[in-house]
């Protein structure tokens, strides 16, 4: 259980990007319709804007051949010098 938790899923990161759109889609309608009482800067929107940017530009990073070729580069190094 423990090593599902250190290690990122896949699943878990597209969970993150259908959550994300529909909690923007939630606040904007509460706005509307004047349910929401809160100012649009203290909501903590623009950490949420930035914690998402912020994955997006991981999942390019982690998703990219170079940083694939680097890690499998890594393992292959570290298989030979445990010989």
């Amino acid at each position: 259980m423990i090593a599902g938790l250190l290690t990122p899923t896949s699943i878990s990161v597209y969970i993150f990007f259908y959550l994300m759109p529909y909690s923007l889609f939630i606040f904007v309608e509460a706005i509307e319709l004047g349910q929401c009482k809160q100012d649009v800067d203290s909501s903590g929107l623009s950490w949420d804007a930035v914690c998402f940017v912020f994955l997006l530009f991981q999942l390019r990073i982690y998703k990219s051949h170079y940083f694939r070729h680097v890690v499998t580069e890594l393992q292959v190094q570290n298989k030979l010098a445990a010989r």
